[in-house]
Parts: structure tokens; sequence; C-alpha cells
């Protein structure tokens, strides 16, 4: 992945993210089809502790909405420049910023398009609390400049149910001359309306083809974000995963696209041979993808169980984790990857270690020559969560061989 870009790795659960909202993320680069919003899919959730109320809690509340009332005077500056900063601090306020929305929705009409794109993504971070600023992010998606246009559809998905009003606009934008905007509309109107879905997707199928990297990327991210109901998406991923132009590219469309499938789950069955192979793709993180989708399908991945107990011998544990996870989702079916699990007990990684562990548990009695390294874990290992899954897996295996046993009887 480039370094511009906001994460790279095996990320897991990221259905959390959606679910939190963040469908889409915040980078703020401007160039031409740059990178998207949606890139954030791919960070973990963050989640704050619950905290007891500090006694300094009304100062601090007071402080910032001086800070916020001094960044609202600043919106009106004479300078652009201080425009621009104060459009970007309000952004990183978030929802606490949302006595500003009226601002904002003054600054959308700023004549300078830096400053109308950072006030796109100021009332995106507020998020619900900005319905107010909805008729002027709709005028917004008919800004001359594309950026703008792209953030103002963000803005509107961030919103969300109550920017109901945009969709008629959000449809005319999916017709857009650039096709950052078209991929932000169609994630705006998945978000906004359950019924524009087909629309979305079939917005975002047609970007998979797009001549800019980053827009195929960022169509793939898109729709793993929209998960199972992409279905009708897996052709044009399993395309993209072996797409001989991002061969001269980095790897991030392959890895994208191995990450939709991933997300679309068992649905995306038919890509488990395209799966199969960019097991053996370069770079290790294409790899590492791979073996994430290939868990996600679950059991009608089974083909790839050989190819996956060769992924637990990698170099890198960013493909032997998933890898060994994928088999553990496999289950019974992946009984010939034994010797290979049974192995990577002993792996330095203390999740390659759990995951096989579990592997071995739900495969059950082809795995009993195992039981005495499981043991062994479940005695001596001294990582969190370890000795638990090899409890788990002896538990497992002892059950099955006794079943099988009483069944012979």
């Amino acid at each position: 992945m480039k370094t511009v870009r906001l994460t790279s790795g095996i990320v897991r659960n990221l259905l959390r993210l959606i679910l939190a909202g963040a469908l889409i993320g915040f980078s703020v680069g401007c160039r031409k089809e740059e990178p998207g919003e949606t890139q954030r899919l791919r960070e973990p959730v963050r989640e704050e502790p619950l905290r007891e109320p500090a006694k300094t809690t009304a100062p601090a509340s007071a402080a910032k909405d001086e800070e916020i009332e001094g960044l609202i005077k600043q919106l009106s500056s004479e300078s652009a420049e201080e425009r621009r900063a104060a459009a970007s601090a309000l952004r990183t306020m978030g929802p606490a910023a949302k006595d500003a929305v009226p601002a904002l929705i003054k600054a959308l009409g700023d004549e300078n398009p830096d400053v109308r794109t950072h006030t796109a993504l100021a009332l995106a971070r507020i998020g619900h609390a900005a319905k107010d600023a909805v008729p002027a992010l709709i005028k917004a998606l008919d800004d001359q400049n594309p950026n703008v246009r792209r953030r103002a559809a963000f803005a509107l998905g961030a919103i969300g149910l109550q920017a109901k009003d945009a969709v008629l606009a959000l449809i005319k934008a999916l017709g857009d001359e650039s096709s950052s905007v078209r991929v932000s509309a169609a994630l705006a109107l998945w978000r906004i309306d359950p019924a524009a879905t087909k629309k979305a997707i079939d917005a975002l199928i047609k970007a998979l083809g797009h001549e800019s990297e980053w827009v195929r990327e960022d169509a793939a991210i898109a729709l793993g974000g929209i998960g199972p109901a992409a279905k009708d998406a897996v052709p044009a991923l399993i395309k993209a995963l072996g797409d001989e132009r991002s061969r001269d590219e980095p790897s991030s469309v392959r890895e994208s696209a191995a990450y939709a499938l991933g997300r679309i789950g068992p649905a995306a069955k038919d890509a488990v041979p395209a799966l199969i192979k960019a097991l053996g793709d370069e770079p290790s993180s294409v790899r590492g993808y791979a073996a994430e989708a290939l868990g996600r399908i679950g059991p009608a991945a089974k083909d790839a169980v050989p190819a996956l107990a060769k992924a637990l011998e990698h170099e890198h544990s960013g493909v032997r984790v998933p890898a060994a996870e994928a088999l553990r989702n496999i289950g019974p079916a992946a009984k010939d990857a034994v010797p290979a699990l049974a192995k990577a007990l002993e792996d330095e990684h203390s999740s390659v270690r759990r995951y096989a562990a579990s592997a071995l548990g739900r495969i059950g009695h082809p795995a009993k020559d195992a039981l005495p390294k499981l043991k062994e874990m479940a005695e001596k290992d001294k990582s969190p969560r370890v000795p638990q899954a090899a409890r788990e897996a002896i538990e497992k295996i002892q059950k099955a061989i006794e079943k099988e046993k009483r069944s012979e009887t």
C-alpha cells in the first residue's frame, strides 16, 4: 500500500466500522482522481473507554465552546488560508462542533474551493447534527470543483437517513464526469436510501473498470462495505483481483478486491479459485487479504485448504494469521491441514498459535495426533487467550473421539 494511504495490512471485523457509521473516511488530499473516503473501512474501531465525569468537565467544556466560537469567527476572515484552517479545525472536533453548522453552511458558498472542500468535510464529521446543511450540500453537488462535489456527496452520506431529500440529486451525481464523485455518490445513496442499493452497486461495478487505480480501489472497498448485498459484483471483483493493469501499479487494487470478496462472504464462493491463485501473489499484503477472504467465505472455500496450509509457513505473520483463521473457519473440511496446523502451534506469533489451536478443535477427531502439543500449550503458553484456545480444542477433540467410539459400538 502507498504511504499516503491511511493504513495497510490485514484488518478484521470491519463490519463494526460500518455499524459505527464509518463507511467512508476523512482523507483530505486534493489531487486529480485522489484516493477517496472509503479507505478508512480498513481501520479497526478504536473504542474510547467509559470515564467517570471529572470535576473539570464544565471548565473544559466552556473552553471548547470558546474555541468553537473563535473558529466560527475565523470562517469570516479575509484570509482564505485562515478560513480553510478554521474549517479544518472544526472538522477535527466532529459532532462537538455542531454549533458551527450555520457558519459552515455559509462557508459552503466561499469563493475558495479549498475552503468549500474542508467545509464539506467538517459537516461530514459533525454527521447527523449537520442535517440543516442538506440543502446547501445538495447545491454543492453542482459545484464546479470535483473535490467539492465529492466531499458534498460524502457529507450527505455521513448525515445518513436525514439527508433523504438528496436522493434525486445523488442519483443525478451517478452520471458526474468525475469518477470519484460517482463513487462517493453511490456510497451516499446506499447509506441514505436502501431502495437505491441496486443503483449504487451498479455504479460501483462500473467504477471497477475505470482507468484510475484510485477509483478502482475505492470502488472495491465501497463494495466491501456494502457486504453480502453486493454479491452481483463478484464477477467484476474477480476480474479486478487478477487485473493485469495493476501489476505495474501498487497492489492496492488487488488487495481491495480480495477484501471486498471477503466482506461479501459465502455469496462470493465463485471467487475461491481466484483467491487461491492470489495466495501466491506479491506483495504479501495481497496474500493476506486473499487468506482472510477465504476464511470469510468459510466451508465453501475447502478447495483452498492445501494453499492455506502452505501459507502457514509464510515469512510474514500478516499472511500466517489470516491463513490459520481461514482454516479454522473452514472447519472439519480442513482436516488435510492438520500436520501444518500442528506445526503452527509453535509459531512465534500468538494469534497464529491461537487460531491453529481453534482450527484443530473444529476439525475434531482427525486432529487427535495434535493433542500432546495442545496439552503442552495449555499448560505452558504465556500469551493471553492461547492457553484457553488450546483447552477448548482439547475438549472438542476428545469429545469427537468419544463420540466416534460410541458410534462404533
